[in-house]
């Protein structure tokens, strides 16, 4: 069970969703800010894959 654990740790994955969030929203220029900033920022592990997804 324990090894089982251990190896999970490295299958993680992370994701997060924000719903219900009344009448509020981001916009489209909001939205192409976060996506340029995103873009620009240098991940502290290159291994680690990172990946940002609008649904």
């Amino acid at each position: 069970m324990k090894d089982n654990l251990y190896n999970m740790i490295f299958k993680r994955k992370s994701f997060h969703l924000f719903r219900n969030i009344g009448n509020e929203h981001i916009t489209d220029e909001e939205l192409k800010d976060i996506k340029n900033k995103f873009n620009t920022f240098i991940p502290l592990v290159e291994s680690i894959k990172v990946k940002m997804k609008n649904i």
